[in-house]
């Protein structure tokens, strides 16, 4: 795949905005244009090079085995760590290619020092706890101050949806004038094209964090991504602690934040703060801008803070009677809900609340039984589909 043309035209949608647009060419045919809109006080920010790009188009390019080409110039740390991060996928993953890179390096000229530190910001625990912790618990010099939220629309609240990112956008706006930082919402429309392809979870949200972060490399020294995972289990997973960085450029550091807090410390930590309970957005399932208070991510959300003694204090998840009911139907599917529930579990034993104990206890059964279903089913099927490949060879 080859980036054939990067503009910078005034967005389409709002006379207010631009619209950074890189034009987008597949092996074997086909193009398409990838987008990113921000505001028009930005435009003189943002990088026109290949950075943003380059970060981008990485896991789709190891997804569907193809090269990449960039005719504008990118880093030369992150020319050769790209390489590095599609090695380690590869690792990771033993269907994913190692691209190959073809792309002019910038020049050596002078990087400037600069002051201004943004984070990713999506409402939910990670993002945050990492807001809070930059103003609580961060041991002076321990990490830049954080000037900046950036929002994006476009990937989890899909781009046609203006009116729950308008909500979103104005809560997060709001929040960060409470705190005394500046905030910037950017939307793209990079999940509506072939970039899909490649796994969200698994494999392309952190680089497409890392893009977003590398847009404003003239404006940032450092962004932060919230982490997600954490030191205690080092599982593949697309914004990884080991990954994250290596997306960093001389001029902007890309920093994968707090991966010594588990998750539950993170919910003990907004618990105390009411304005993370004013603003709390867990859920991707709903597409929107609120919580469903039904799928498992809520549902062990509101656990949490009902143990913490805080549910009754959020302001946008619900508090209902069947609360417990409702973790024992919920069913984990991934190794990151079974630790999750892990530690809700030895939470409720240490409080004494049997009854969440014994719901949480039946919600891991469950789990357990599917996980296993579905190992009997891959069993039955591999061999099927091994007689397959071999007649197509």
């Amino acid at each position: 795949m080859e980036v054939r043309e990067i503009r910078l035209d005034t967005s389409p949608a709002d006379s207010d905005r631009v619209r950074l647009t890189a034009r987008v060419a597949y092996s074997g045919g086909g193009s398409e244009d990838y987008w990113y809109d921000v505001p028009e006080s930005c435009a003189s920010e943002l990088s026109t090079g290949g950075n943003p790009w380059l970060a981008l188009l990485l896991p789709l390019a190891s997804t569907i085995g193809q090269a990449i080409r960039i005719g504008s110039p990118v880093d030369a740390n992150l020319r050769a760590n790209a390489s590095r991060v599609a090695a380690i996928w590869r690792s990771w993953y033993a269907n994913l290619s190692t691209p190959e890179i073809d792309a002019e390096l910038e020049g050596p000229e002078q990087i400037l020092e600069k002051e201004r530190t943004a984070s990713l910001f999506s409402g939910g625990a990670d993002s945050l706890f990492t807001l809070l912790r930059d103003r609580v618990t961060a041991a002076p010099g321990e990490r830049r101050a954080i000037t900046d939220l950036i929002t994006v629309w476009g990937f989890d609240i899909p781009i046609d949806d203006r009116n729950a990112f308008v909500r979103l956008r104005d809560r997060h706006r709001a929040l960060a004038d409470s705190v005394g930082v500046d905030f910037i919402d950017v939307a793209t429309n990079i999940r509506t094209t072939r970039w899909r392809e490649a796994s969200w979870g698994y494999l392309s949200h952190g680089p497409a964090l890392a893009s977003v972060a590398l847009l404003f490399e003239k404006r940032f020294g450092a962004v932060y991504i919230p982490g997600s995972g954490g030191y205690r289990k080092l599982l593949p997973w697309g914004s990884h602690l080991v990954t994250d960085p290596l997306f960093s450029t001389r001029s902007t550091a890309i920093v994968h934040d707090a991966a010594a807090y588990l998750r539950i410390e993170k919910i003990e930590a907004l618990s105390k703060s009411e304005l993370a309970l004013d603003s709390l957005r867990v859920c991707w399932e709903s597409l929107s801008d609120a919580n469903c208070g039904q799928c498992g991510k809520c549902v062990r959300t509101m656990i949490a803070l009902d143990l913490f003694g805080a549910l009754d204090r959020c302001g946008t998840l619900p508090n209902p009677p069947d609360l417990v009911e409702r973790a024992s139907s919920m069913t984990c599917s991934h190794f990151a809900e079974f630790r999750e529930v892990e530690d809700l579990r030895r939470l409720a034993k240490t409080l004494g609340r049997k009854e969440v104990l014994g719901a949480l206890n039946h919600s891991v059964r469950r789990g357990r039984i599917r996980e296993g279903l579905q190992a009997f089913r891959r069993e039955l099927t591999e061999p099927v589909r091994r007689a397959f490949s071999l007649l197509d060879d």
